[in-house]
């Protein structure tokens, strides 16, 4: 037999909801992505519960609400724990690798990314499997292993175009197109990319329309089609409702998207390298402040290093080299290497600065800056600078 009415109604709510999530929609209202939730209260459904709770987390964290993830995620995995279901529990830890990618915690991508595959492997859950695969890969491209990062995403490939999942199919082309960008392959990372956002699109699912619309947008700026990735970067930020020409914290939603860092960053830089300095350091400081918040360290050393181009090209060499410094300590916190296509960023403006600082200058100036939080340094993204 089924569950019983109430249940039955609270799993048809919180799914609903869950389904609208995927599709981009409904971001902004938490009490229809609660709804369900609440009228499982009396329904006597714990299994429904969790596998409810769990499907909200993951179909909500691209919203940018990672606290209600957390919450969410804790909840069904203490459901899951008590009624020993052990899909759910492997459903929780996939999930939460994807939290641990957003802040940069690569000990607990690892281990979750792991126990999740093992899991999963041992019920013969393919999604699930290719979840767990597609994280792993994740962590494999974040800390540099590049060709590995490239194994599990082809892998990933594989198993959703063989399960028929076709916007599992599209973001796996997407991650293949941003690993082809690291490497230098532009015209492979362009292809790569535009038939993952093809896809998407067919699909109807605007996360994945913005996931392959920023791989357009930074393959455009890479090979120096700097009008095309402002449109590909501007597209992506109207996916989203973003303004894309207020102040910082004109937008500064309380739960940014994940996205939104990267995109104003990138932004940013397409403004630097079009020598308006102003335009990119508004760019760069409303792309600081939601990485701050996010807890995400990748995107807070991104911002920084754009920011420093930036105050390089309004003539601040010394404030550009605290930048470095201070993006420079973020990524030894996180233990985050730099990127091959971020290198190339990082040598120009060091090179850059070397010949207006010296090499003694642009050292101590970079120390100094190492001892800067990244909120600390948001006041040096102020252009003019404020006066003293």
């Amino acid at each position: 037999t089924g569950p019983a009415p109430a249940a039955a109604r609270a799993r048809a709510a919180a799914w609903s909801a869950g389904l609208a999530l995927l599709r981009g929609e409904a971001a902004d209202r938490p009490d229809a992505r609660h709804q369900g939730l609440r009228l499982f209260a009396g329904a006597g459904d714990p299994a429904g519960q969790a596998r409810a709770e769990w499907f909200l987390a993951y179909a909500g964290l691209d919203a940018g609400d990672t606290a209600a993830a957390d919450d969410l995620l804790g909840r069904a995995l203490a459901g899951f724990t008590a009624i020993g279901d052990e899909w759910g529990l492997a459903a929780v830890l996939v999930t939460r690798t994807k939290l641990a990618h957003i802040r940069g915690d690569l000990a607990t991508l690892e281990a979750d990314g792991r126990r999740a595959a093992a899991l999963f492997a041992r019920i013969g859950d393919r999604w699930g499997e290719q979840q767990a695969t597609a994280w792993l890969g994740a962590l494999a491209e974040m800390t540099g292993d590049q060709r590995e990062a490239a194994r599990l995403h082809t892998e990933c490939l594989r198993l959703a175009e063989e399960l028929g999942l076709w916007p599992e199919v599209a973001g796996s082309l997407a991650w293949l197109g941003w690993i082809a960008l690291q490497e230098g392959d532009h015209e492979r990372a362009r292809d790569l990319c535009e038939r993952g956002h093809r896809l998407a699109v067919e699909q109807g699912s605007r996360p994945l329309e913005v996931f392959t619309g920023m791989g357009l947008g930074f393959v455009a700026r890479r090979a120096g089609l700097l009008e095309e990735a402002d449109a590909h970067l501007r597209a992506v930020l109207a996916l989203g409702g973003h303004d894309q020409q207020g102040e910082p914290g004109e937008d500064a939603d309380e739960h940014p998207a994940p996205h939104l860092p990267m995109v104003l960053t990138e932004l940013g830089v397409v403004a630097e390298r079009r020598g308006d300095a102003a335009a990119a350091l508004s760019y760069l400081r409303r792309a600081l402040a939601p990485a701050v918040r996010l807890g995400a360290p990748r995107a807070q050393a991104l911002a920084l290093e754009g920011a420093a181009a930036a105050l390089l090209c309004a003539g601040r060499p010394g404030d550009a080299a605290r930048l470095l410094g201070a993006a420079g300590e973020v990524r030894r916190t996180a233990a985050l290497p730099v990127g091959s296509a971020e290198r190339q960023d990082i040598d120009r403006v060091a090179a850059l600065l070397a010949e207006v600082l010296g090499e003694d200058g642009r050292a101590a100036c970079i120390m100094a800056g190492a001892a800067l939080t990244p909120a600390a340094a948001e006041p040096l993204l102020i252009h003019p600078p404020a006066a003293s």
